[in-house]
């Protein structure tokens, strides 16, 4: 792996670069680069999120309707340091019932057979909580043995109690879950709350 640089060099708009939207699963890139997947329900924030971990608002395409994403975004970060790869949503998507299994066929084969995947940060909704939806994917995600890290966002939308009430609730899931990472990390991408925390909780994986 590259030297690890300074964060502010890391993350800027200039050291993330699009890489490919793979609809299939010729289309990876090759694997000889560590990668940090986005997973979560449609219209939870990935996009959102991978933008302003690199100060834009234009590198992964963001919508308000639900299954903008419909295919595997890779984008390299500082000429192949790592990358980030942004996986469409799960649950509601304005498409057709057969694209949606389709790419949801898609993020299981990459989930499963990614042996450079280093780390999957799942995404929650602070308004919403665990829905139906994300325990099933959690739940699949722990029988396939397969290691998640929870990143709770949009909590500028609740309270800071209604926060510590969901990031405990999420906590004890674990007891069922154990493929479940046992922190949590809380951003807001929109007031840029928890977002150096969470860039440095990226780097640590990096060094490990």
């Amino acid at each position: 792996m590259k030297q690890i640089q300074n964060l502010n060099v890391i993350y800027q708009h200039s050291a993330c670069q699009f890489l490919i939207g793979a609809k299939k699963k010729e289309d990876f890139p090759n694997n000889n680069t560590l990668e940090f997947a986005f997973v979560g329900r449609s219209n939870v924030g990935k996009s959102t999120l991978i933008n302003t971990l690199f100060n834009s608002q234009s590198i992964a395409r963001t919508s308000k309707n639900p299954g903008c994403t419909q295919q595997i975004n890779f984008f390299s970060i500082n000429n192949e340091m790592f990358r980030i790869v942004d996986l469409p949503g799960y649950g509601y998507a304005d498409a057709s019932k057969q694209f949606i299994a389709e790419w949801q066929n898609l993020i299981w084969y990459y989930l499963n057979n990614r042996e450079n995947l280093r780390q999957t940060f799942l995404l929650i909704d602070a308004r919403r909580g665990i829905m139906v939806t994300d325990e099933e994917f959690i739940y699949a995600m722990n029988l396939n043995n397969l290691k998640f890290y929870v990143v709770i966002s949009k909590i500028d939308k609740i309270s800071k109690d209604q926060v510590k009430e969901l990031t405990e609730k999420i906590l004890e899931m674990r007891k069922r879950y154990r493929s479940m990472y046992n922190i949590i990390t809380t951003v807001s991408s929109k007031k840029k709350i928890g977002i150096e925390s969470f860039r440095g909780v990226i780097i640590q994986m990096l060094r490990k």
